[in-house]
């Protein structure tokens, strides 16, 4: 008797495995949404555009579906005295898988359809959902991550147990996704790291340039935009520290980070490298707009009075930067610039 047979029945089943060798052929029990294969491919992703991919190839594969859409968004985030530095959809992202593309291409909230929208987001317009059918939305709500929905495009609705598979993965896709913002997010300011900044870059610089919505600005320049990465110095940094103490130094880099939140656009990206050095990314921008912006933030700095500091400037040095760009050429290309800022006297801005 095969190790394999039942000992209270004397039945072997048709799948088992003799002690002789023989095999008779095993029926793989299909996976579902929720198998330790696929939970494997969400915990196992190191980047937040890998795990979106994973996320949502899982979910259009297994649900033959023609597209989903994503939208993912984390809770506001506060300024040292418990103030909101941005609202809630400045930090949505959204994403479109389709079925005949192999990459999930990022959409910009801006140019959502109203009818995604209008599932997908409280603050959309609910009567552009009836325009378009066979759309089917879940969504998960963890308050002190964040918020994640997506919507469905197939034929027919969704099952009651394939609608619990898409809540748990959904739930597990921002349990990693926060994980990964802990990696890559600098504990002081809370904006995103070095490490985050290594990582991001090359998709960053695929994104197309978008329009310029900067404050007080006009798109009245005819060439194209380009992507501009500005690195920032704070000027004499550590006569605060010395003068000050550190913990007034801190408070001061909190605050240059709520500035710089509040300065640049959704589709511009801010970083903290280390020390008193930050980064910010400008998408779409021609020479003269990048000029603008930052020099608009520079003054920003310069006219704040710092409790107990008072007044404190900044030296930026800013470079083109191109898809092949390396991270490490154009951040050493943009600190050669910084510190030809420096020395011809700091509270300026140099553009290469």
């Amino acid at each position: 008797m095969s190790l394999n047979t039942d000992l209270e029945t004397g039945v072997r089943p048709a799948n088992a495995v003799t002690l002789q060798g023989e095999r008779t052929l095993r029926s793989k029990p299909p996976t579902t949404l929720t198998s330790a294969q696929n939970l494997l491919s969400l915990t196992g992703a190191r980047s937040h555009r890998v795990l979106q991919q994973a996320l949502l190839d899982l979910l259009g594969g297994h649900l033959q579906a023609d597209e989903v859409w994503l939208v993912s968004g984390s809770p506001r985030v506060g300024s040292p005295d418990g103030a909101a530095w941005h609202e809630p959809e400045e930090a949505c992202e959204v994403c479109l898988w389709q079925a005949d593309m192999p990459q999930i291409l990022p959409v910009s909230r801006r140019l959502l359809p109203p009818w995604v929208g209008s599932r997908l987001l409280p603050d959309s317009d609910p009567e552009a959902a009836a325009t378009v059918s066979g759309y089917w939305t879940c969504t998960v709500d963890l308050s002190a991550i964040g918020l994640a929905s997506c919507l469905i495009g197939r034929g027919k609705p969704l099952s009651h147990s394939e609608r619990s598979n898409i809540e748990a993965l959904l739930a597990i896709y921002l349990n990693v996704y926060q994980l990964l913002d802990d990696a890559g997010t600098d504990v002081l300011t809370g904006l995103p790291n070095r490490r985050s900044f290594d990582q991001r870059l090359p998709d960053l610089l695929q994104q197309p340039p978008m329009a310029p919505a900067l404050q007080g600005d006009r798109r009245s320049d005819p060439e194209p935009g380009d992507h501009w990465l500005a690195m920032i110095d704070v000027d004499h940094f550590k006569r605060v520290n010395d003068e000050h103490g550190h913990a007034q130094g801190d408070a001061v880099l909190q605050w240059i980070a709520r500035i710089l939140r509040c300065s640049f656009r959704q589709g511009d990206a801010v970083f903290r490298i280390g020390g008193e050095e930050f980064v910010v990314l400008l998408n779409g921008l021609t020479r003269a707009q990048a000029e603008r912006a930052l020099h608009r933030f520079r003054q920003t700095v310069a006219d704040t009075d710092f409790p107990s500091v008072g007044r404190v400037t900044l030296s930026i040095g800013v470079v083109r930067a191109v898809p092949e760009s390396a991270a490490d050429v154009l951040l050493a290309r943009a600190d050669e610039a910084l510190y030809t800022a420096k020395r011809a006297g700091r509270n300026r801005l140099q553009l290469r």
